[in-house]
């Protein structure tokens, strides 16, 4: 063949060479500010399925929850599962079947491991009922690697983790392990990440009372834990906060305080940062003024014990609670809900307030009323210039829809509504988590898990849900 017949035969293929690789290089189309990138609804044997917790490592979303076990109807068990963060592909599951029942509570992703805290029936096999159960598994495969149970005195319930290095620290509580007539006592337990080596326990107990542990974080040395004491303040002072700095390697009291205003005080979540730690909740009349819970936010610094600013408000003398906080180097961000906040008849509204962290000084405020009463931010997390916050409206989508899940995008610094997102799955009761970590982030990326009514069937029931959203 002369050159120029191999010069003639070559160009079709260089052509269209050039023109594939034009074509796999041309722009994708992007995608917009709140756009669901993709959705898992998960059913295993329709019954009451949910997801709790989320968190995102590499190319994994890991989330946990619980789902009705196949050999045994309306038997819950913990169920770990996996999804491919780009596409939500499951990648692999795990169920736990060698306790009566179970269901995670928290959990948290750190090194090659998701740690989650558990309630778990009768864990350590002898019919103890609810007994403490943290479990580290591999990121990989979901597979166990070790399972720590707490010695058992009666009933014990952990709802609180967090992880620094090589430790795990879980807070709740254990009945009776200070007296036999103490009741629920405090517990924050300290664990080696690696395998479960016990290193050391928290058990304090105020009045012979109810005492436990709502929330934990670490900072520098320190483990923070905060939660509720009966009476820790004085006889009938009813539901106090309390608040406990530990040495991270010891277990060591470094300080303490009790918070009482006056009647049922509850502690709702806890947000560490540097030397800052923010716990919110609510506290009758908190704000000074006789009638209800009131929304109640106390900042302190975490080496000290001292007080650095407190947010309390009270809406309309009725019930309002600050529900769960995110706590940045510049700003605090605290949702949750108040009655009548916008009128004598909007029921329960959907509040978000966002704080100097320093100051506390108020930077901004989102007042939200849907098509009925309730209303209510269970969720909050920072997203570079973006503050996610996730929860729950009645009858957003039409009358019969229930509880409508919804997203609410801020700008961090103004406060202004970005996007939002309204779904109702079969027009059931729909909603993002409640318990301690429901939003994860990655990149321009955010997943968001809970659970929706009949999504995957007429008749599945509860359903677990994850939605991933484009950020910007």
């Amino acid at each position: 063949m002369t050159r120029a017949r191999e010069a003639l035969a070559v160009a079709p293929i260089l052509a269209f060479v050039l023109f594939a690789a034009l074509v796999g290089s041309a722009p994708q189309p992007a995608h917009a500010a709140g756009e669901l990138l993709w959705s898992d609804a998960f059913d295993q044997n329709l019954g009451a399925d949910q997801a709790n917790e989320i968190a995102v490592k590499g190319r994994r979303v890991v989330t946990a929850g619980r789902s009705d076990d196949l050999d045994a109807p309306d038997i819950r068990q913990f169920l770990l599962r996996a999804l491919d963060a780009k596409t939500g592909a499951p990648l692999w599951s795990y169920q736990l079947d060698h306790v009566q029942t179970s269901e995670a509570v928290a959990m948290v992703v750190a090194g090659k491991r998701a740690f989650v805290a558990l309630e778990a029936e009768n864990a350590d096999g002898s019919f103890s009922g609810d007994d403490w159960m943290v479990s580290a598994h591999d990121l990989k495969t979901g597979a166990p690697v070790w399972e720590d149970i707490a010695p058992s005195s009666g009933d014990e319930n952990v709802a609180a983790l967090a992880v620094k290095g090589s430790r795990v620290f879980a807070g709740g509580e254990v009945e009776n392990r200070v007296d036999p007539a103490s009741g629920r006592d405090w517990l924050v337990r300290a664990v080696s990440a690696k395998s479960r080596t016990f290193l050391w326990e928290d058990v304090h107990d105020s009045a012979l009372a109810t005492d436990r542990v709502v929330a934990i974080g670490v900072s520098g040395n320190r483990v923070i834990a905060a939660g509720i004491s009966n009476d820790a303040a004085a006889p009938d002072s009813a539901g106090d906060w309390l608040i406990r700095a530990l040495d991270h390697k010891k277990g060591t009291l470094l300080w303490q305080k009790i918070v009482d205003r006056g009647g049922a005080d509850t502690v709702r979540d806890m947000g560490v940062v540097g030397r800052t730690a923010v716990v919110v909740g609510r506290a009758t009349d908190g704000a000074g003024v006789a009638g209800a819970n009131d929304w109640f936010v106390q900042a302190y610094d975490t080496k000290t014990g001292a007080l650095l600013w407190e947010d309390a408000v009270d809406y309309a003398l009725d019930d309002d609670e600050a529900r769960k906080v995110a706590v940045g180097k510049k700003q605090v961000v605290v949702v949750g809900g108040a009655t009548n906040a916008i009128s004598e008849t909007s029921g329960e509204d959907w509040i978000v307030r966002a704080h100097d962290t320093k100051t506390g000084a108020l930077l901004w405020e989102d007042v939200f009323d849907g098509a009925n009463e309730t209303d209510r931010a269970e969720q909050v997390e920072f997203a570079g210039k973006i503050v996610l916050v996730a929860g729950r409206s009645q009858q957003l989508v039409e009358p019969g829809s229930g509880n409508d899940w919804v997203v609410r995008a801020y700008d961090v610094q103004t406060g202004a509504l970005l996007w939002s997102d309204v779904y109702d799955g079969a027009l059931g009761n729909d909603r993002p988590s409640s318990t301690a970590h429901g939003i994860a982030v990655k990149g321009k990326q955010a997943f968001i898990t809970g659970r929706s009514a009949n999504a995957v069937d007429v008749d599945s029931s509860r359903d677990a849900v994850v939605r991933a959203y484009n950020l910007k």
